[in-house]
């Protein structure tokens, strides 16, 4: 049944595809918005449920890329009211949305119908259409263009701003040129104007129609602007300001003016909220199931009608939290108390209680006050004459603290109670305004009562912090904006630096080890006498400051501790300080800073030292390596080359690096039968330690014929190739190797009636004392009577270096090796030999004969 359904239904979409008659027709371009403009015709077909909405694609001709796709809801009631006329439908282009340059393109567009409940689709239209992007200049470099302009102050503010009085601004803005226009797709700008004081903002307004956004277009518009005096951060008087119009994303105003503001008497406003009871049956929720709920009321204050202030909600109570509010008011605001009960949709309103403050200060408690649905509200409101900043600066030159002689500078100020939610904080700056460092705060302290806020602040400067500067500004701000700024008495700061000087020496080589050597020189006036001197150093990993040396000149060599080194007291030093490369970053360009470390005191900088910019090289020769020609020698048992190395590691290298030797013969890698430091075919790479020698041997015996060996050694890390690589070299002729048969010829032992004969030659194995059969290989083994002498000797064939070791071992069958029964020699010994090699009375052996047949 499923299945016929949708079968019914996929056959109904296509009947309605079939007898729809849709077009596309191209209407033109909205400047404004600068948009292409596409009119889209069809005549619906007799099935309008089966579809819901229309997808737009433009693809680009050329390319077949995807530029443009829009999809769009039908009203259905709207667009089958007629099946007899082609119903339209206009689509907007936005150009910004077309990334192409400005131009004329042929598009492919593609239209599908879409049903979204029951989730299928069909392309209904194919059709090609030309559009061109015009050339707009660019929104950011159209110029504006404002006329008449009215400033009208103690103006009575109506529509939202009633009850209230203050500015009211109108202007018309338009385009400078408006002949070719065009915002890059943009329709709407924010739009505010500010007014300045001392270069300080003191009030924003944004415009009464949206206080958010409005369009700018082709056409001038008007804007109004309304700002409440108690919205204006100034005190009452006259006051020399600025008015600026912005527009978003502008850095710089589209138009500024001169203006002078006469301000009225401004009060802060203390409201504290206290209990109230909402009537019974009043504000109650109904809530589903449960029937209805108790009400969530909240406080609201009211000042004119645009100055809002809400509590927050206390949910099923009668009874709202308790809430208090500080901020500004003036004698043209009307001011008003109530309760909303917070719904979920709409709160709804309880009553509103208007308070009649006067003309001056007021401060008033109120109890049982009634509204329409509620009673029994307390408040009380406190209304004071707001009295500007006082402000008070004192500096005392040749202040000494705890051994420092510098400047204290001491302020007392007191500050209207409007600047409670304000974040206050001091800023001191230098002549040009320089920021001064290493400020010691001796006192800040922060009081309020009487709706005034009380200060004291009080810091140090030392002098060799001030030097070269005539005069201190300090500034008090609120939440960064500045509330007063004083200048200090003119200072005379003596000299403190009297010599300052630094050098470098790249390629320096200390204790072995190459890096770059720093030498700085100071002379100061005076030291302050609890203090300890050190050399900080910046720009510098912490693994590279472990490992810096320094040392002040007379003395010895120390290591730098983390990031600092401890330098002796003396107003006038020479420092050396030593960077190793080994430890240093790929680009070396360290700040020093000669500073003074007092207890219970910041670490205060004297002066820095700034150093020229290094690129670490990425090959030293802080290994020594030298290599001693090679040289033939005979290793237990084995004749061969030895190829021997010395070598001079500092210690600063050890463990930070490793050494690689290449053992190589007609330029293919050797890998067995060799000998490094003694040790049977040890790993090619070794980490770095203290070593002073390191020895290659290769046994003749397995070298390759005609071969050119060479063995490199070479030293380095991660980084760096630490020694010239030093090479040997020997060319290997196996003339040097003799082939022989070797036989016995006679043999008479002793009480054994058997023995066990074996030969051996020693191996490529590292020697071992504990099993010392392991270091030989068998060539030969045969049983043989306590005497004998065979009709036949038979030969063993060797291939061997003439002074290779040949063991010739006698023991009693079953029994084991005895080192007294073990003749050792080589062909060299057989060879000189008058007729045959002799061997008697040595351990169970009587009397032996060896013979060696030449091949």
């Amino acid at each position: 049944m499923q299945k016929f359904l949708l079968t019914l239904t996929l056959l109904s979409l296509i009947s309605f595809i079939s007898n729809a008659q849709i077009d596309l027709q191209k209407v033109g371009i909205e400047q404004e918005k600068a948009a292409a403009i596409v009119r889209l015709l069809y005549k619906p077909a007799y099935e309008p449920d089966f579809f819901d909405r229309l997808q737009l694609m433009l693809y680009l001709e050329a390319t077949g890329e995807l530029i443009y796709t829009q999809e769009f809801k039908v009203d259905k009631n709207k667009e089958y009211n007629s099946k007899a006329k082609m119903v339209g439908k206009t689509l907007e282009v936005p150009f910004h949305k077309l990334n192409l340059e400005p131009g004329k393109y042929q598009f492919r567009c593609i239209l599908t119908v879409k049903n979204s409940m029951k989730g299928t689709e069909d392309q209904s239209l194919s059709k090609n259409i030309s559009i061109s992007k015009p050339d707009y200049p660019s929104f950011k470099d159209q110029s504006f263009k404002i006329r008449r302009l009215r400033i009208t102050q103690q103006e009575t503010l109506f529509g939202l701003n009633s009850s209230s009085k203050g500015l009211e601004i109108t202007y018309n803005l338009g385009w400078k040129n408006t002949f070719e226009v065009a915002k890059e797709g943009h329709t709407e700008y924010f739009h505010y104007v500010t007014i300045e004081k001392d270069g300080y903002q003191v009030a924003i307004m944004r415009p009464d129609q949206d206080k958010r956004k409005l369009p700018i277009s082709l056409s001038p518009h008007n804007l109004t602007f309304h700002l409440p005096y108690r919205n204006i951060a100034l005190e009452k008087g006259v006051h020399k300001a600025k008015i600026r119009f912005w527009i978003e994303g502008f850095e710089e105003p589209i138009y500024e003016e001169k203006l002078i503001l006469e301000q009225p008497d401004i009060y802060d406003l203390v409201i504290e909220l206290q209990s109230a009871e909402v009537s019974k049956g009043a504000g109650d929720n109904y809530v589903p199931i449960f029937a209805k709920g108790l009400p969530d009321p909240k406080w609201f204050v009211k000042i004119g009608t645009d100055g809002l202030y809400y509590s927050t909600v206390k949910r099923n109570s009668y009874t709202p939290n308790t809430y208090s509010i500080n901020t500004t008011i003036t004698n043209y605001d009307k001011l008003f108390i109530g309760l909303y009960d917070a719904d979920v949709l709409n709160d709804d309103f309880l009553g509103e209680y208007e308070v009649k403050h006067g003309r001056g200060t007021f401060s008033k408690e109120f109890k049982n006050i009634s509204i329409s649905k509620a009673s029994d509200l307390q408040f009380h409101v406190v209304k004071q004459k707001r009295q500007p900043p006082k402000f008070e600066l004192q500096t005392v030159q040749d202040y000494v603290y705890k051994g420092i002689k510098g400047v204290q500078l001491n302020c007392n100020y007191q500050l209207p109670y409007h600047y409670t939610r304000n974040k206050l904080r001091v800023h001191i700056e230098g002549d040009s305004n320089k920021v001064i460092s290493n400020i010691i705060i001796l006192e800040e302290k922060l009081s309020k009562h009487d709706l005034r806020h009380y200060g004291q602040y009080s810091c140090f400067i030392p002098n060799y912090n001030l030097q070269n500067i005539n005069e201190l500004n300090f500034l008090l701000k609120a939440n960064d904006k500045v509330v007063h700024e004083k200048k200090s008495e003119q200072l005379d700061i003596p000299k403190f630096l009297e010599h300052q000087e630094i050098s470098q020496q790249v390629g320096y080589i200390h204790k072995g080890i190459s890096g770059i050597l720093y030498t700085l020189q100071y002379q100061v006036t005076e030291l302050p006498e609890l203090s300890e001197l050190k050399l900080v150093i910046n720009d510098l990993p912490a693994n590279t400051c472990k490992e810096i040396a320094y040392w002040p000149v007379g003395q010895e060599p120390q290591m730098a501790q983390d990031t600092f080194c401890k330098l002796p007291r003396a107003i006038q030093q020479k420092v050396f300080v030593f960077v190793p490369y080994y430890a240093a970053p790929k680009h070396i360009h360290p700040k020093f800073i000669l500073a003074s470390e007092i207890p219970e005191v910041p670490l205060l900088p004297l002066t820095s030292y700034t150093t020229e910019a290094y690129e670490r090289p990425t090959q030293l020769n802080d290994i020594q390596i030298r290599s001693i020609a090679s040289e033939e020698t005979i290793y237990t048992g084995l004749a061969g080359q030895l190829f021997s190395f010395n070598i001079t590691v500092p210690d600063n290298y050890h463990s930070k690096g490793k050494f690689d030797i290449s053992i190589m013969a007609n330029d293919t890698a050797v890998t067995q039968h060799y000998f490094i430091n003694e040790v049977a075919e040890a790993p090619l790479s070794m980490a770095m330690q203290k070593q002073s020698t390191l020895k290659i041997f290769i046994p003749y015996r397995y070298m390759k014929p005609a071969s050119n060996y060479t063995v490199e050694l070479k030293a380095s890390n991660e980084d760096f190739l630490l020694a010239a690589p030093q090479t040997e070299v020997f060319d290997y002729s196996q003339d040097q190797l003799v082939n022989f048969g070797l036989y016995l010829n006679f043999f008479k032992g002793k009480k054994w009636p058997e023995f066990q004969y074996k030969v051996l030659i020693r191996n490529t194995k590292t020697l071992n004392t504990t099993y010392s059969h392991s270091n030989y290989d068998e060539v030969h083994s045969a049983v043989i009577p306590q005497k004998h002498k065979p009709d036949f000797p038979e030969s063993i064939p060797l291939l061997l270096h003439p002074k290779d070791e040949i063991q010739l071992v006698f023991y009693q069958q079953g029994g084991h090796q005895s080192p007294e029964n073990v003749i050792k020699t080589n062909y060299e010994q057989l060879r000189t030999a008058k007729k045959y090699f002799t061997v008697s009375n040595t351990g169970e052996i009587k009397k032996a004969f060896f013979k060696i047949v030449e091949k």
